[in-house]
């Protein structure tokens, strides 16, 4: 199971990053979002979004217009977090 969190982040569509299966990348997320609190210790890796330059695939980058900037006002919300379930494949880059 893998999933593409940019959409929900204010992405172009479609925007996938790097390392996404690219057969997936046309299918919509079949993911059902629970809005919950979580005790922040049990969070392994918080991962931020690049605006401008943002972490795609070379694909992208020869088919699509760059640069863009995700949706401010829905990525910088102190409120949108999103906690990816075990098991599933959701790529990053930890070039941070």
């Amino acid at each position: 199971i893998s999933y593409n969190v940019y959409p929900i982040m204010g992405s172009p569509s479609p925007c996938w990053p790097r390392g996404y299966p690219l057969d997936n990348i046309k299918s919509l997320s079949n993911h059902t979002l629970q809005f919950k609190d979580i005790d922040k210790y049990n969070i392994g890796i918080i991962q931020s979004l690049a605006n401008h330059d943002p972490d795609v695939d070379a694909i992208y980058r020869l088919t699509l217009k760059l640069p863009f900037d995700f949706n401010t006002i829905i990525a910088e919300s102190k409120d949108n977090l999103v906690l990816i379930p075990s098991n599933t494949y959701s790529p990053f880059n930890a070039q941070a």
